[in-house]
């Protein structure tokens, strides 16, 4: 057996090992079976990122410090310009590309890292300790407040549902801004297209079955034709 046809076989046995707990979400309570799609959620990151299945920039390839040149130019004009004086930065992965904003950001810039990988944020924890790591969820856990929500590259690994639940919970976070990946396709039918968490379709958050307002700000990453808007929350 090949190696391309090796990880096609560990990708369905893991879809049937999944698929008692799958088959079971219709027949209990909403909070059951909203602990399980993030329980599923938090092992398929967690494999992820043990497995370096994005390579071993573990966030992966998106993450390098090339490919986050513009997010970084980007960040640190909206710092600048919104006066940002404390951050959520969800999910953190590896920690590997923020660290450059917060050096060049003004001092007393509080940042928080969060993702749903806890050997992500107990490695992140140790290696930066003047900085806040914390387990999170942001699709479905309370979030810490703060003057930005930073979201890249995260929602388009994510299924339909769980998206517009993430969505919902940064409106009611309390914080004040979301600067979050998104696709300016002109249809949406990507948009519909189901996902696996880890999975990736572009998504553009201004259409259906999403329908956010039209951002503050869109800038352009320059690369991937890929871009970050810039909502005041919560959304109107």
């Amino acid at each position: 057996m090949g190696a391309s046809a090796k990880i096609r076989w560990k990708r369905f046995r893991e879809r049937v090992a999944d698929l008692p707990r799958t088959l079971a979400l219709p027949f209990v309570e909403p909070e059951e079976a909203d602990r399980i799609r993030g329980e599923m959620r938090a092992e398929a990151f967690s494999r992820i990122a043990r497995e370096q299945r994005w390579g071993t920039v573990l966030s992966g390839v998106g993450s390098t410090l090339d490919a986050t040149a513009g997010a970084r130019r980007i960040l640190a004009q909206v710092i600048r310009d919104y006066r940002i004086t404390s951050l959520l930065d969800v999910p953190c992965g590896d920690f590997g590309w923020m660290p450059l904003v917060l050096n060049d950001a003004a001092p007393g810039l509080r940042y928080i890292g969060g993702d749903i990988v806890p050997a992500l944020v107990e490695r992140n924890s140790e290696a930066h300790p003047r900085h806040d790591f914390r387990v999170i969820d942001f699709a479905r856990d309370p979030l810490p407040v703060a003057d930005l929500i930073v979201c890249r590259d995260a929602l388009q690994h994510l299924p339909v549902a769980t998206i517009q639940q993430a969505l919902q919970n940064f409106s009611r976070s309390g914080c004040g801004y979301l600067l979050a990946t998104t696709h300016l396709r002109r249809t949406g039918y990507r948009n519909w297209q189901p996902c696996r968490p880890g999975s990736c379709r572009d998504r553009n958050l201004m259409l259906p079955p999403f329908g956010l307002p039209d951002p503050l700000v869109i800038f352009s990453e320059k690369t991937e034709r890929k871009f970050l808007g810039l909502w005041q929350l919560p959304f109107a």
